[in-house]
């Protein structure tokens, strides 16, 4: 009796089994079936490309393929017109799909073929600062980061410098040349040694005339930066105190302000005021005598 229900209960375990992997079966089925049921066109080379070369009409050929199974980053054959004009970052071969990672920009930044282009508002203007390795960032900045600009500048009449927050949420629109690959570096995207930014003409004129007389540094925003950009109040640095903080303030307050120790006087003081007393006292000797 024991033995039978035994064999009931296994039973039924593998009716319960065998109808659980029925349903996953069928239910992945339906998935790929979909999955190769949407397709979507992507852009695919219809020859070689080497690093260096400018993205032309003839390059790209269509390709359909499952949505399911696409690659994220491949560009779609509808939005190529975007990357034309563009350098490839690297050497693609024939048949491959083309990523928005083979440009230096990613291609989201540019819409058009001229830096001109990306200054849609008459009120601004484009402008290029010199960068080195600690201002870049280590050459990290890309197109379409957005940064802050601090500036210094010595305080008129005075030894000391001030810094301030000079301007902030500026965008990137290039590093390097303009949508292409760095000559010396092609591939990397990361020898360049200037930035252009876009700003209002008036900010821009301010920024041209702050290079020339004072320090300017690069400070990169994050990426999820949202829709409204937050400016921030920061008050200017105009010395040692403002760098502190609350607790070292007070040292330095306290070493400022404490007492001067007067030195006592050494031997050799007290020989030069026995000799003074001792020329004094001749001296009116002398006049006595006369």
């Amino acid at each position: 009796m024991e033995k039978r229900t035994q064999f009931i209960v296994a039973a039924v375990l593998g009716v319960v089994a065998f109808g659980l992997n029925r349903m996953y079966l069928t239910g992945a089925i339906d998935d790929a079936t979909q999955k190769l049921k949407t397709k979507v066109s992507l852009a695919k080379t219809a020859t070689g490309i080497s690093a260096g070369t400018k993205l032309q009409p003839q390059h790209l050929v269509s390709v359909d393929v499952p949505a399911g199974y696409a690659p994220v980053s491949a560009v779609k054959y509808a939005d190529r017109n975007v990357f034309f004009g563009q350098e490839v970052g690297v050497d693609v071969a024939k048949g491959d799909y083309l990523m928005e990672n083979y440009f230096p920009s990613g291609g989201k930044t540019f819409v058009g073929n001229k830096l001109s282009d990306q200054i849609d508002n008459d009120q601004f203007r484009a402008l290029t600062l010199p960068v080195d390795e600690t201002n870049s960032l280590a050459r990290s900045i890309v197109s379409g980061d957005h940064i802050d600009i601090q500036y210094t500048v010595a305080v008129p009449g005075t030894p000391e410098r001030a810094s301030f927050l000079f301007l902030q949420d500026v965008p990137i629109l290039a590093t390097g040349s303009f949508s292409a690959a760095d000559s010396e570096g092609r591939g990397g995207q990361k020898r360049y040694g200037t930035v252009t930014i876009l700003l209002p003409i008036q900010d821009a004129m301010r920024l041209s005339f702050a290079r020339q007389s004072g320090t300017i540094n690069v400070l990169l925003r994050g990426a999820k930066r949202g829709e409204q950009s937050t400016i921030i109040d920061v008050p200017p640095i105009s010395g040692i105190k403002d760098i502190l903080n609350e607790s070292q303030r007070q040292t330095v307050e306290k070493l400022a302000t404490s007492a001067v120790t007067v030195r006592p006087p050494d031997m050799s003081d007290r020989v030069k005021g026995q000799l003074r007393e001792l020329l004094e006292k001749e001296r009116t000797q002398q006049q006595q005598s006369r």
